[in-house]
């Protein structure tokens, strides 16, 4: 994320004419929602479904007692999941396996609940106790899909973005729909008041990042073209970036509707059957 940093006061001490405020809660809006909650979520590939096959559930803070187990300890360690599943052709050896499936749900990315993440991997390399936050494997290729719901990320929002002292923001709102983000937010600050909206269409560029394209920009209903929000707008792009999965990701799907944003590489990550490591929180 790049962080934008905006003074309410001029050089002189004294607070900014409405006008001025005006200008500077476009740019916080714009560089704070798209910044926030895209620029510091870079989602990790865990996840999908479940196949009848060997289970073996665990819970809480368990001790693993074999390189499976290990590598479901640091995925939730890594991603916080309400519940998941991991799902390997074989018990590991030396660090390898040949095909892994991976289904998380309600796992946290940058303090934003992911509603889902699923990933399919093959030929995988697992790297012992991988860094928090990190990955703990690698693989030659894998299949790809996540799912985030607007009414996760405006509890988000909520939490993370209220302000404090003389500025403030107040109502802030995120939809996913009709293949677009739209974003809304009430700034106020020392009695003035604007209400700022953003819409933009939702697109998928060079196969593993998402952008904001065709967007319009308005304050208290009227569309503004300040280069200073472009500029905002700009340096927040892309909104998602999965270059640093652990495997090559080829986006091929994008879907904003009913409150939520999906996508994923052209084939779905599909579950099979094998020896199943079932955790739950």
């Amino acid at each position: 994320m790049n962080p934008l940093k905006l003074k309410f006061k001029n050089q002189q001490g004294g607070l900014e004419n409405p006008k001025s405020s005006v200008k500077r809660a476009y740019m916080l809006l714009t560089a704070g929602i798209i910044a926030v909650l895209f620029g510091t979520i870079h989602l990790s590939p865990w996840g999908s479904q479940a196949l009848a096959g060997e289970d073996r559930i665990l819970s809480g803070d368990f001790s693993p007692s074999s390189q499976g187990e290990a590598l479901l300890k640091d995925l939730v360690r890594s991603l916080l999941p309400e519940e998941m599943v991991v799902v390997l052709d074989q018990e590991p050896t030396n660090g390898e396996a040949r095909h892994m499936y991976i289904l998380a749900r309600g796992a946290k990315a940058a303090g934003v609940r992911v509603d889902q993440i699923a990933m399919e991997a093959f030929f995988v390399k697992i790297n012992p106790k991988g860094d928090e936050g990190g990955y703990p494997f690698t693989a030659i290729e894998g299949l790809f899909q996540c799912s985030v719901t607007d009414q996760d990320v405006n509890r988000f929002l909520k939490d993370a973005i209220m302000g404090s002292g003389e500025n403030s923001w107040k109502g802030l709102n995120v939809e996913f729909q009709d293949g677009r983000l739209r974003a809304s937010g009430t700034f106020c600050s020392k009695g003035i008041s604007a209400v700022v909206r953003l819409d933009g269409a939702l697109s998928i560029k060079d196969q593993s990042a998402v952008e904001l394209k065709d967007y319009t920009v308005k304050v208290n209903g009227s569309e503004t073209q300040m280069e200073e929000i472009r500029k905002a707008i700009r340096d927040a792009q892309p909104l998602l970036d999965l270059s640093g999965m652990p495997f090559p990701v080829k986006l091929k799907r994008i879907s904003a509707a009913q409150g939520a944003l999906t996508l994923g590489t052209e084939k779905e990550p599909a579950e099979f059957q094998g020896i199943r490591y079932v955790y739950q929180r």
